[in-house]
Parts: structure tokens; C-alpha cells; sequence
């Protein structure tokens, strides 16, 4: 059997305690213990945190933490412009957005955010009153909301992730469901590679335009893809189809988590290494159409169908020191 320093280039590091500084699939030696360990995610906690002003669903989050959370937009009767921050005990309602929008795609912080594209709902799409695909997007400064440049494709039920300056717009429905990227680079969205399947009510996350992860989608799919800034590949499946979850957006394709959604509505939670995703701790809301911000260690999920809900649950997750065992 060929012996660490064969398989890696170099030997095991021998070290009389754990790391200080813990990261996933870090290998050493503790001589003090006489074993070899591995930094990794143990199951992760959900709690409860404060409610929304508004009960709502469809809406679209931003934020890299629990404690600095933005939520904006949602509703279907007719669709709102309601923003509110998250301090990590409550939300506070802040200033509208210019355009009401559900079912969009969100990125970015929480002083410095980005929603685009969506449906502007008019109490059910009357002949009078009809639904408005939207092109638009908008920027948060953690004081207001500004327009700025619009997308070329109109679409709902999408999804996307990145930040003001780099995000990144995918798949949703025209009508028919569609496969169109679209990258933003502070100024202008450019159309990018398209995704492998063309779906809607899909999930995304990613800290920028050309790291992205694609999760997901209607009916109840398990496809992930995963975008290097020029095309789209196949990944890990889910182990649960869905679609309408939430992820932590600001995670990366190579680290983010995936909650709730329709199968139909369930509870499931999964954590993906950057090649497979697996089951972890479920919360105890089962909802879909929900919102997320933040990190694999260190997200939000709010609002939610079935029923409208203010609901807020907190995720945390830290990597541990464990013992590496024979199989």
C-alpha cells in the first residue's frame, strides 16, 4: 500500500495538537493523541430567529451572514416593493424598492445588494391588470435602492447570485421555460453560456459571476450545474428533487446549502462539498418559495409559501477536528 507522501507529494504533517485554524479536508497528525485527523462539517443547528414585518413569499435575499440579512420584494396580491434588514435579532423595514418584483434573482450584501428580473404581479394577471415580466434591476447602498441598467431577456421565476458588481442571472421562464445566463460586470448584463437544461423555479448561489452553482427546478429536479465564467457542467445530483428552495447565496459552487422547496413541500436540508451533496439537519418550517442569504457555515432562511409566512430560522455550522477511521 502506497503511504501518504506516495499518494500527495509530500508526508502527513505531524503536529502535537489540532490546527488553530480549521479547514474542511485539512489532514494532520496529532501526536499528542496518537491519531490522524480530519477538519470536516459536523451536523449543523437551525434556531429560530425574529419575525418579518411582512409575511410573504417570492421574495428575493441578499447578505453573507445571519446577522446582516436583506429581504425585499415577494407577494402575489398585486406584488410588493417591501425591504427589511436583519440584525440578527430582528427586522427593521427599510426603503422600497423602485420596482415591485416576485420570483427574481438576488445578490450581493447587505449594504451593497442587487435584485433583477422577476414578475410583477397584479392581483392574478387580469386582462386589465396584467403580469409584467421583468428586465429590471436594481442596486442597495444599505440606504436605498437604485435602477440600473436592464437585462435583455425578461423573465420570472429565476434565480442568480454574485455581488453589485459581478453577478450573474440563470434560467427562469419567458412563457416556456428557458436556459439563458446572463452576467452583470457593474454596467451591463452580457449573455453568457447557457445552462445545460432550461428550467424555472430554480435555485443559485455564488460569490461572483464566474463561480456559480445552478440548483435544482421545476418539476422537482436534482440537477446541479456548475459555471466557471464561460459554460456550465453537470455536477453532483441532490439527493431530494425540488424545486423553489433556498440557498445561502453568498456560498460558492464549491460550498453552499440547499433547504425546503417543493417535493411536494419538505423539510430537507443538504450541504454540497463542491462534488456531492449531502442530508444534514432539517429545519422545523417546512415551506418553498422562501428566501436565503449568507454562508454554508452561516445563513438565513425567511418568509415562504404555503400559507404567507414571517417565519425566520438561522443556520450554523462549524468545521470540527474529528479522527480519521478505517473503513
Amino acid at each position: 500500500m502506497a503511504d501518504y507522501k506516495a499518494i500527495k507529494g509530500h508526508h502527513l504533517q505531524s503536529i502535537s495538537s489540532d490546527n488553530a485554524t480549521l479547514v474542511v479536508g485539512d489532514v494532520w497528525y496529532n501526536t499528542t493523541l496518537g491519531k490522524i485527523r480530519i477538519a470536516k462539517l459536523p451536523a449543523g443547528t437551525f434556531a429560530t430567529g425574529g419575525d418579518l414585518n411582512t409575511a410573504d413569499y417570492g421574495r428575493h435575499g441578499c447578505g453573507a451572514s445571519q446577522s446582516a440579512a436583506l429581504v425585499a420584494g415577494g407577494g402575489a396580491n398585486p406584488s410588493t416593493a417591501n425591504s427589511e434588514e436583519y440584525d440578527g435579532s430582528a427586522w427593521t423595514e427599510g426603503n422600497n424598492l423602485n420596482q415591485a418584483r416576485t420570483y427574481g434573482g438576488s445578490g450581493g450584501t447587505q449594504t451593497a445588494g442587487i435584485i433583477f428580473a422577476g414578475v410583477f404581479l397584479n392581483s392574478g394577471g387580469s386582462p386589465s391588470s396584467p403580469d409584467v415580466k421583468q428586465t429590471t434591476a436594481e442596486t442597495y447602498n444599505g440606504t436605498s435602492w437604485t435602477e440600473v441598467a436592464d437585462l435583455s431577456t425578461a423573465r420570472q421565476n429565476t434565480t442568480g447570485c454574485g455581488t453589485t458588481t459581478s453577478a450573474l442571472c440563470f434560467g427562469g421562464s419567458t412563457g416556456s421555460d428557458v436556459a439563458v445566463a446572463e452576467s452583470w460586470n457593474g454596467t451591463a448584463w452580457t449573455e453568457v453560456g447557457d445552462l445545460t437544461t432550461a428550467r424555472r423555479y430554480l435555485n443559485g448561489a455564488g460569490e461572483t459571476a464566474t463561480a456559480a452553482l445552478c440548483i435544482g427546478g421545476h418539476p422537482n429536479r436534482d440537477i446541479t450545474e456548475s459555471f466557471n465564467g464561460t459554460s456550465w457542467t453537470e455536477v453532483g445530483d441532490l439527493n431530494t428533487g425540488r424545486h423553489s428552495g433556498a440557498t445561502a447565496t453568498q456560498g460558492t459552487n464549491a460550498s453552499t446549502l440547499i433547504t425546503g422547496g417543493a417535493y411536494p413541500t419538505t423539510v430537507n436540508t443538504e450541504l454540497w462539498d463542491g462534488t456531492s451533496w449531502t442530508e444534514t439537519t432539517n429545519p422545523s418550517i417546512s415551506r418553498n418559495e422562501h428566501a436565503g442569504a449568507g454562508v454554508q457555515t452561516d445563513a438565513i432562511f425567511m418568509g415562504g409559501n404555503t400559507s404567507p409566512k414571517a417565519q425566520t430560522e438561522v443556520w450554523t455550522i462549524a468545521v470540527a477536528a474529528a479522527n480519521v477511521t478505517s473503513s
